[in-house]
């Protein structure tokens, strides 16, 4: 597989074939990295690059790191989704009745100027108020109660950048609109899988405090609960930052309940399974599952049938084999995320 070397500019600067290995972590959640290994005589080319590119997928990525020991060079990055990072939402923004792809959309191409792609009419009509906020962490975190993911593709042939929202496709073995994808030892598509499953730091009761001091101070209450589901487990999320302004008090409750969702949805009940898939099985990468999609899983070892999301999957090149490694369902947090959990 041949990657493209590109400048700042996104001007072609070489094409290597021969590096030792590469790791591409797509991600649905977050934003991927990758891992590249390459022969020292390539690193004078690499220093030079600034984006590493591959004609077979949708992800670029940026060259964040770069060390050279020995008989090996190493160049390290993320995907483009990384430049949101580069912003801050300010001046503040509000919105009202708009959906999770318009706030995304409207954020992107004001604050970064990425021409934007094509609509897809996805997210649910909501209120939102931001002022501060890092712009790559709001945006993930606001499509993530969708179930929305952001992306931002390099089109080499137009040489453009491009932002649009995007859905995986519904390939569980319950739909038929779209062909199933289900990933089971029985269907002879599965190598290595495990399954893990945790609701320790699950809530899904918010209390949301808004503006003023004491008991004057406008709570709104958030149940997320499952319809039979008995036990509450409460969350208390300070909202000051969010103003009624000249906001009805049904409009300020609604915001508040917005951010109550988004808070909620940093703490899941986590459900995994993580699996080395076949690529000589019958179901073909990227065309029969992909990343984002809903698939079912089956462990008949433990008994366990499982519908979830592919939000992560790790391409490993190595001497001219590919090994994938897909994450679905919700996967615990990095030490990092849970910190920022706790005190943002």
């Amino acid at each position: 597989m041949e990657l493209y070397l590109l400048d700042s500019n996104f001007q072609t600067l070489g094409i290597i074939d021969d590096y030792m290995s590469l790791i591409w972590r797509r991600k649905y959640k977050t934003v991927g990295d990758f891992e590249l290994h390459c022969n020292p005589l390539a690193t004078a080319l690499l220093v030079s690059s600034k984006y590493v590119y591959r004609a077979d997928c949708l992800e670029t990525g940026m060259i964040e790191q770069l060390n050279a020991v020995d008989d090996r060079v190493t160049v390290k990055g993320r995907f483009l989704e990384a430049i949101l990072e580069d912003k801050v939402i300010w001046p503040a923004k509000s919105y009202t009745s708009k959906t999770q792809e318009y706030i995304a959309r409207d954020l992107v191409s004001s604050l970064t100027g990425i021409p934007l792609g094509a609509t897809a009419g996805l997210g649910m009509a909501t209120n939102a108020q931001i002022t501060g906020n890092k712009l790559m962490e709001y945006v993930y975190e606001l499509l993530a109660t969708q179930e929305l993911s952001p992306r931002i593709v390099y089109n080499y042939e137009r040489d453009a950048l491009e932002f649009t929202v995007w859905k995986g496709k519904d390939r569980r073995q319950s739909q038929s609109v779209n062909s199933w994808a289900i990933f089971s030892r029985n269907w002879d598509n599965l190598k290595e899988s495990s399954y893990s499953y945790s609701c320790k730091d699950y809530r899904n009761y918010a209390y949301v405090a808004g503006a003023g001091e004491g008991n004057d101070r406008t709570v709104v209450a958030v149940d997320m609960r499952a319809a039979p589901e008995s036990r509450k487990r409460e969350l208390w999320v300070d909202a000051r930052d969010l103003q009624q302004g000249e906001l009805s008090n049904d409009q300020y409750a609604a915001l508040l309940r917005q951010r109550g969702v988004e808070k909620l949805a940093e703490y899941p009940v986590v459900e995994k399974f993580d699996a080395t898939i076949s690529t000589d099985s019958a179901l073909e990468y990227m065309t029969d599952y992909d990343l984002g999609d809903l698939c079912t899983t089956n462990n008949t070892d433990y008994g366990i049938s499982l519908d979830a999301r592919i939000i992560e999957i790790e391409e490993a090149y190595e001497n001219g084999h590919l090994t994938i490694k897909a994450q679905f369902g919700e996967g615990y947090l990095s030490v990092t995320d849970y910190i920022r959990r706790r005190f943002k």
